[in-house]
């Protein structure tokens, strides 16, 4: 039985979903995609979420993501929310959607826990770039 998410789980971005973003737009979609089936997986295991549920939705939206890569490298504050808000959203229709297929009709989107993600990651994306970048990595 789903539990409708309360106002924190409403304004808390999934950190791991910040994770596969960051890694794919870092090291590609390949990386991307590897890395959101592996997060992902530990998500489920953690947050009791139906097995696989995550990993899949991870793993599409860090394959795109690490597509779009190189359209985003030097784009600016504003396009990074707007993209990372996006993707958000295009991950809850994902997951919403194997749900409904699996498990009977389900429809979830957190708008606000998207808009939230996208401020966090268009904030933090750039200093994490620069740690990444002085430590060579």
């Amino acid at each position: 039985m789903m539990v409708q998410p309360g106002w924190f789980d409403t304004l808390c971005p999934r950190f791991c979903f910040l994770l596969v973003l960051f890694i794919a737009l870092k090291w590609g979609g390949k990386t991307g995609a590897t890395a959101g089936f592996l997060i992902g997986m530990i998500y489920s295991g953690l947050f009791a979420e139906p097995p696989g549920l995550c990993s899949l939705s991870f793993c599409l939206t860090g394959y795109a993501t690490g597509k779009v890569a190189g359209f985003l490298f030097d784009a600016p504050g504003v396009i990074l929310f707007v993209f990372a808000s996006v993707m958000f959203v295009g991950n809850d229709l994902i997951a919403s959607s194997i749900m409904s297929i699996f498990y009977g009709p389900f429809f979830e989107v957190r708008f606000i826990s998207a808009l939230m993600g996208g401020i966090v990651f268009s904030v933090f994306y750039y200093r994490l770039e620069k740690w990444f970048r002085k430590k060579r990595m």
